[in-house]
């Protein structure tokens, strides 16, 4: 089963820079909406596979998807229980990447 039920989003996750700034907390606000609408479902065991960080499934247990994770900053994964700072760049670069995407796709 493909990961995407769209694979225009999972073009998102080629040539990610993991020094990309992260998101600020005033988009969070201003694209919410998009995401319940626009976006397909993306499993989050398939999503932290794709980073090398499946490790951490169980502390992303509480989401239905990766859909549900866009609008979370650095300081919101690093609540979650993800203390390794490169693991956290790389995670919320990947958030921002397809957040961006979507926003770019509307």
């Amino acid at each position: 089963m493909s990961l995407f039920r769209s694979q225009s989003v999972l073009s998102a996750f080629e040539g990610i820079s993991w020094s990309y700034k992260f998101g600020t907390a005033s988009r969070r606000k201003k694209h919410a909406a998009l995401v319940i609408t626009s976006l397909p479902h993306m499993e989050l065991g398939e999503w932290l596979q794709r980073l090398d960080l499946a490790e951490y499934g169980d502390k992303f247990k509480s989401f239905n998807g990766v859909e549900e994770l866009l609008f979370l900053g650095e300081a919101d994964i690093k609540k979650l229980g993800i203390r390794n700072n490169a693991h956290r760049a790389r995670i919320v670069s990947s958030l921002v990447a397809l957040r961006e995407k979507l926003v770019q796709g509307n």
